[in-house]
């Protein structure tokens, strides 16, 4: 290499931004609109979806997120708002999720539909989904989850799908609240032979 092309490079080197795959925290609060058609996401809510991402490996998502737009906004994808801003709907099936859900989850209380599965998530569930109580559709079957289920999700009166069937849970502290769930008219898949 030319000694005077040294300097040059250096020069450029130093010139390079940075690039982090996480936003910086002033980012969760944006208050910008783009033609006032949709609502900003809520940055305590857009906090919780970062920290899904961030517990679930997402920089290896088959599809994944923009981290530096907003969810609502800019239509990350698998994720549905309300005109108030509120996340409505995760549905992120076969989109090579690895890791486990964070307890940040159930701050999601608007959240109707929350469709993880058919990935590689492991882990007990964290008790904080029982705070989903919105939650019309849960589908986390065919993952790694170990442990039992929170027992208050049995009690979801919304509730129409139930499936965690294929997961690695210990089918002894599966209470038969979810088998009762049947009854009321929820379509349940819990174990393999459903």
């Amino acid at each position: 290499m030319h000694p005077s092309l040294l300097p040059f490079l250096l020069f450029l080197f130093v010139q390079q931004p940075v690039f982090s795959l996480f936003p910086d925290p002033e980012l969760f609060d944006i208050t910008w609109t783009d033609n006032g058609e949709a609502s900003v996401t809520r940055s305590d809510e857009k906090s919780v979806l970062v920290d899904l991402w961030r517990s679930t490996n997402g920089v290896h998502w088959t599809n994944p997120w923009d981290l530096r737009k907003d969810p609502c906004i800019s239509g990350w994808v698998g994720v549905l708002c309300n005109d108030n801003g509120n996340i409505i709907s995760i549905d992120l099936p076969r989109n090579r999720l690895s890791g486990f859900l964070p307890r940040s989850l159930g701050m999601l209380t608007s959240l109707q539909k929350l469709h993880l599965n058919n990935n590689m998530l492991t882990g007990p569930l964290p008790k904080s989904l029982e705070k989903l109580t919105r939650l019309e559709s849960l589908n986390l079957s065919q993952n790694f989850f170990t442990g039992g289920m929170p027992l208050g999700v049995t009690a979801f009166a919304k509730l129409i799908l139930f499936h965690i069937a294929s997961n690695d849970f210990n089918e002894q502290t599966m209470p038969n609240e979810f088998l009762q769930m049947e009854q009321r008219g929820v379509d349940v898949w819990v174990f393999e032979n459903n």
